[in-house]
């Protein structure tokens, strides 16, 4: 155990009993395949557990249905997807009828899914009563339309960054293919997963940066690992254990320090310094709801809450356990939980538990301050710090072997 800190909260105040937690600064399966001759193929949940779906194209579509029948729509027109009677009531331009699935695609040009385009096909499929639409698209063509969701249109200049996170989002696709097969597809669109936007999410230097990393994937000891990535490390990544209550060590995934001299790489991020405070009165009410929908205690079970106390922190200087303490007893949490629990005044849930507490002077009487460092879970690779690496003239190989120690980019095709 390390330093422990306690506030306590009287009707307008927080007291503080203690102040010594200091944040440090400072520093699977899945072999690697034989050649397949050609791009593998993902379906990627893009639509799911929707009401609707509506679908379109410059070139127009082509659909064939669960019974071999065919559909076709002009260009530019509106061809909706919705649940009826345990089928899918497919309309628009001339088609009205009911089918068990539906699979379409492009005339040569993307298929446009509720007004974002896709390369490939689009598969629609019942699920629970509701819609889902699969992107049936190649693995490389996936790639595009994830790196510039997770990483931004970055300038060419920073084309190192865009390398890195096209083999990370690689590793990821190939390491998780298949994770959501009862749900009809092998990943969602999403940061569910990865976010996932398509042609609307491809420039020149993206397609570029795919292009020259094709087939690429993170291997250790022979094997695709588990890759994972964040927006900003803020100072130094995390470990597993600090960030995660189910994904073990790894030897890959270590804290590593993002410092350079009196610097960081990631210092260019919105995120990278952010201050949060609180009034008693308001904290108290945020942690009776949030312990409901983080924990699953009911909020008439949760005594008055009087004190948050910080009582462990992790290699990294993450906080990894804090209590609740109540009239009643204290409620340990844990993880990740810790930014879900401790949710900001705006409703937005703390950006990283990098984060150390101290009181401050409000309008009203003293305030819970947490200073905090950085966005996200802060494991594996920082991708503000790939983009300051970049700038700093560093390849994608030396970002992710910094970020990933120990690790290899090995061909998969």
């Amino acid at each position: 155990m390390k330093n422990r800190n306690l506030y306590v909260l009287t009707p307008r105040h927080w007291i503080v009993l203690t102040t010594v937690l200091s944040m440090a600064c400072g520093g699977g399966s899945g072999r690697v395949g034989s050649p397949s001759g050609g791009q593998a193929t993902l379906r990627i949940g893009v639509v799911i557990g929707g009401q609707s779906a509506q679908l379109q194209s410059s070139g127009g579509l082509v659909g064939t249905g669960d019974r071999g029948n065919t559909v076709r729509i002009g260009r530019n027109e509106v061809l909706t997807v919705a649940p009826e009677g345990g089928r899918l009531r497919v309309s628009g331009g001339g088609v009205n009828e009911t089918m068990g699935g539906l699979r379409i695609t492009g005339s040569g040009s993307p298929v446009m899914v509720n007004g974002t385009r896709y390369r490939g096909d689009v598969e629609l499929i019942l699920r629970g009563g509701a819609v889902t639409a699969v992107n049936v698209v190649g693995l490389e063509d996936y790639i595009a339309g994830v790196v510039g969701v997770e990483l931004g249109l970055r300038p060419a200049d920073e084309i190192e960054a865009l390398k890195a996170q096209a083999v990370a989002a690689r590793t990821y696709a190939l390491r998780n293919r298949g994770k959501w097969a009862s749900s009809g597809f092998d990943m969602a669109g999403s940061v569910s997963d990865q976010g996932y936007r398509g042609v609307d999410a491809e420039n020149s230097t993206i397609l570029r940066a795919v292009r020259e990393t094709a087939g690429e994937v993170l291997t250790y000891q022979g094997r695709v690992i588990d890759v994972f990535y964040h927006s900003t490390c803020g100072h130094s990544t995390a470990t597993p254990e600090e960030a995660f209550a189910t994904v073990s060590s790894r030897p890959y995934l270590q804290s590593v320090s993002d410092q350079i001299g009196d610097r960081f790489y990631c210092d260019a991020s919105p995120h990278f310094r952010w201050v949060v405070e609180w009034e008693a009165e308001e904290l108290r009410a945020i942690l009776r709801e949030t312990l409901q929908q983080a924990i699953g205690i009911d909020p008439e079970d949760v005594a008055l809450p009087t004190a948050l106390e910080v009582y462990r922190v992790g290699e990294s200087g993450r906080v990894t356990e804090m209590r609740i303490v109540t009239e009643s007893g204290e409620i340990p949490v844990t993880g990740p939980r810790i930014r879900e629990v401790l949710r900001r005044p705006d409703g937005g849930s703390l950006r990283s538990n990098a984060v150390t507490f101290s009181t401050v002077d409000g309008p009203i009487g003293p305030r819970l301050r947490a200073s905090g460092a950085g966005f996200g879970h802060g494991v594996g690779m920082c991708q503000w710090g790939a983009i300051g690496r970049a700038r700093a003239g560093q390849s994608y190989r030396t970002i992710l072997s910094h970020y990933l120690p120990g690790t290899s980019i090995e061909k998969n095709n």
